[in-house]
């Protein structure tokens, strides 16, 4: 039987400034239909969504067939069969936008995050200390299997996660100011998961709060560790805060890019609005996103790329190799 408590509180997350790496200047292909081939120097392979390409050489398109790809500023799609100069499709001069530019850059940093089990290693010992969601301090290990893990929350329902104890006890999860200590909240849970709707918590917008969750073993149980230690059998304290409408208006703002209207995969889209989530701190919402798309793409290898680097960034790495079949 569940019992729930609601006080009064609110909550301050730790913004997330996203900080990509260098770029890698070569083209990808962001989506690919039907067949299409890359020449150059005498090689020839297939292209398929999510392959690095070069500003040189030629792609042939079969009958029926498409490609998209992005590069520095520049956004191309192309549906024509026949051969197709790379050069003259993206380089020369620039468009002048700095949204392609961004998300291109975003996707070749991602590509190259993830392109090994060292690059994700990198990528992970890179952002350990900055100021991105709630990692202040904490290892991957200390991190796996929690949701959210910090950053800004949208004042609607969101399900908090954490990793399973041995049966015969209970989890209390809670919900505290971060000023006061107050409780906002303490749910009592027979399973390692709870819902709640962060519009009926009247929580102040903009202010910190944590979550945390403690094992409390039954008479007969045995001790459970659930990232602490075996005589403090608790998750880490990850804080948080609530922000109404921002998320909205990222995405609403985001939706009239051209580079988002004149995508055809569903893919690509979600990947853009990813990318501004993450951006602006809500990296619970971006998770989903992933999650969502790879659920109905589960072979989609850019998104799936896209995903483990930003796990990565946010010290997932086990959960980032893991996606990828790494050691």
């Amino acid at each position: 039987m569940m019992k729930q408590f609601i006080l009064t509180g609110l909550f301050i997350v730790l913004s997330t400034v996203a900080i990509w790496a260098q770029q890698t200047d070569v083209p990808v292909a962001m989506y690919v239909e039907g067949e299409v081939w890359y020449e150059n120097g005498g090689a020839r392979s297939r292209v398929y969504t999510g392959t690095k390409l070069s500003t040189t050489g030629q792609l042939t398109l079969s009958k029926n067939s498409a490609i998209e790809l992005i590069h520095n500023e520049k956004f191309v799609k192309l549906n024509k069969a026949g051969k197709h100069d790379l050069t003259a499709l993206v380089g020369g001069g620039q468009s002048g936008d700095n949204f392609v530019k961004r998300f291109s850059n975003f996707v070749s940093n991602g590509l190259d995050q993830s392109a090994s089990n060292k690059n994700l290693e990198q990528s992970y010992q890179k952002n350990q200390g900055n100021a991105r969601g709630n990692i202040r301090g904490y290892t991957d290990a200390g991190l796996a299997g929690l949701l959210p893990i910090g950053g800004n929350l949208s004042p609607a329902l969101t399900t908090f996660t954490w990793p399973e104890g041995r049966a015969g006890g209970y989890y209390e999860f809670q919900i505290v100011d971060s000023l006061s200590d107050e409780l906002v909240l303490l749910a009592l849970s027979d399973k390692s998961s709870w819902p709640v709707d962060l519009r009926r918590l009247h929580m102040e917008a903009g202010r910190t709060y944590f979550w945390e969750v403690y094992y409390r073993k039954a008479a007969t149980a045995e001790p459970t560790s659930l990232g602490g230690s075996n005589d403090e059998e608790k998750t880490p304290r990850l804080s948080f805060r609530v922000v109404p409408n921002r998320q909205q208006m990222l995405i609403d703002e985001v939706r009239k890019e051209a580079v988002y209207r004149d995508a055809s995969g569903p893919a690509q889209k979600l990947m853009i609005e990813a990318m501004v989530l993450e951006d602006g701190g809500f990296l619970y919402a971006a998770d989903e996103l992933y999650r969502k798309g790879l659920t109905a793409e589960a072979n989609n290898l850019l998104l799936k790329r896209s995903y483990a680097a930003f796990l990565a960034r946010q010290q997932q790495v086990g959960s980032a190799k893991a996606i990828l079949g790494y050691k």
